[in-house]
């Protein structure tokens, strides 16, 4: 006899927690100026139609007429249109003053990454669930990500590779869910999933080879069931035409900006850095460690081995992948990524890294979990530290002999809402109900997700299917 089904799905579950957890560390303000760029063409493509803008921000480039575009891709700039149309418009129907319709415009539009936080934390839960994870092992791992890694941080920018780390979580929870359920919808849903990645970053055209090799693998590890040279074909004809329709869009944003598809408004991009000097340094400096940023990672290795043994196809897509980011970016002129928190440029990579956690668990060890949790724990402070200092204290936080807890301040109810103290006490009220809500429902849920646990027979939990 199976026990009854949550009331709340698991990936409801962890999307809703995603999202208080993404309001709290909101900000309502821009930091970076990747970010200043990225809002100044949503606004431009919203009032004047066009991704040309005339505000002077540094790294914006001039296009071959002189006038003034973003180097980046449009994804970031394209999600926040909605956002901007329904901040600008409730600021201006509530009467405030011209500056104040400016800021929460601005606030309204940096939530698109609140939401991609959420999505993140439920892609990384269903991932962790592919590889082996049971529903309460999952959800311990998306709290990982979403507590314990530098995503949380992040959640409260309006910084691009939030969008682009979504879309690679994407793209492998795609190939893995192949397995399962093998079906030209799930090949069409990769493709999206890329050509939605070519939009955040160009780089992104790396996931078109992993996705068409896992895919094929998939393929191989159930013949003879399937014609294996017409689902090949296949498969390669449909990733390939959402690759075609990705880079369309590349090139349709190439005309916006130069008017003309084959010219890229890009800085200048060397890649000369020694990989000697650089690579090691995102593991054992103070700053750039990604596993002193994000705790969780410290268990990547053995989970990545452990994945190995039951899922070779899903790993050695996940190493390509880190090589291929690591080494590119190792030798990147600017690969300490500037004035950021922590090392920014693993950002895309870090919730796979972390999803790989579900192969690790797939035994149901209790001391695993607890190690998992302990881990999440550590990272906390860390993540709560950078949410509330501004970037440019964070970055120099080991260096900072003046650094004293009267900094932190960069708290979205005391930045975004300086001129509304009754605001302000309102908000403070509102996050401890939140921090509230969401020790209830992470009680709550860890105690449905055990119950399913034990009574549910199709999950996928420690049952490796090879």
């Amino acid at each position: 006899m199976t026990s009854a089904s949550p009331k709340i799905p698991t990936h409801r579950l962890i999307g809703y927690i995603g999202l208080l957890l993404g309001t709290l560390a909101y900000s309502g303000h821009t930091y970076m100026v990747d970010e200043k760029i990225v809002f100044e063409v949503t606004r431009s493509i919203v009032e004047d139609g066009d991704v040309i803008f005339d505000a002077p921000i540094h790294m914006a480039v001039p296009n071959r007429a002189g006038q003034t575009v973003s180097p980046f891709a449009p994804a970031p700039s394209l999600l926040g249109i909605p956002l901007y149309i329904i901040g600008k418009s409730a600021a201006r129907m509530s009467g405030v003053e011209p500056h104040r319709v400016f800021e929460l415009t601005v606030a309204c539009a940096m939530l698109v990454n609140v939401f991609l936080y959420g999505i993140g934390m439920t892609l990384t839960a269903r991932l962790a669930k592919h590889w082996g994870a049971t529903e309460r092992d999952a959800f311990l791992v998306a709290l990982a990500l979403g507590l314990g890694s530098f995503w949380w941080i992040y959640s409260q920018t309006f910084y691009r590779q939030v969008a682009a780390g979504v879309c690679t979580l994407w793209v492998f929870e795609r190939i893995a869910a192949y397995r399962r359920h093998p079906d030209i919808r799930g090949v069409h849903l990769t493709g999206l999933a890329i050509a939605c990645l070519l939009q955040c970053r160009l780089d992104g055209a790396l996931m078109t080879p992993i996705a068409t090799i896992g895919l094929l693998w998939q393929n191989n590890a159930r013949w003879p069931s399937f014609p294996n040279a017409k689902e090949h074909l296949k498969t390669i004809g449909i990733l390939s035409l959402w690759t075609t329709i990705g880079c369309a869009g590349i090139l349709a944003h190439n005309v916006a900006r130069e008017g003309n598809p084959f010219v890229f408004s890009m800085q200048d991009i060397h890649f000369t850095y020694p990989i000697i000097v650089s690579l090691p340094k995102y593991f054992f400096t103070v700053r750039l460690s990604v596993f002193l940023n994000s705790p969780p990672l410290l268990l990547t290795p053995i989970a990545l081995y452990a994945l190995w043994k039951n899922r070779q196809g899903d790993a050695a897509l996940v190493l390509a992948m880190t090589l291929f980011y690591l080494l590119l970016y190792a030798r990147w002129d600017k690969w300490d990524g500037g004035l950021c928190w922590g090392p920014r440029l693993t950002l895309v990579q870090t919730p796979v890294w972390i999803a790989t956690l579900g192969a690790w668990l797939a035994n149901r060890a209790p001391w695993k979990r607890w190690t998992v949790i302990a881990l999440t724990a550590i990272g906390m402070p860390i993540q709560i530290l950078g949410i509330l200092l501004d970037q440019s204290d964070f970055h120099d936080l080991a260096t900072l002999p003046g650094w004293k807890i009267s900094d932190l301040h960069d708290v979205w109810w005391v930045t975004a809402w300086p001129e509304i103290p009754v605001a302000a006490g309102l908000m403070v009220g509102a996050t401890v109900l939140m921090l509230l809500i969401v020790f209830l429902m992470l009680r709550h849920g860890l105690r449905v997700l055990e119950s399913s646990d034990h009574g549910n027979p199709d999950n996928c939990g420690s049952r490796n299917h090879t």
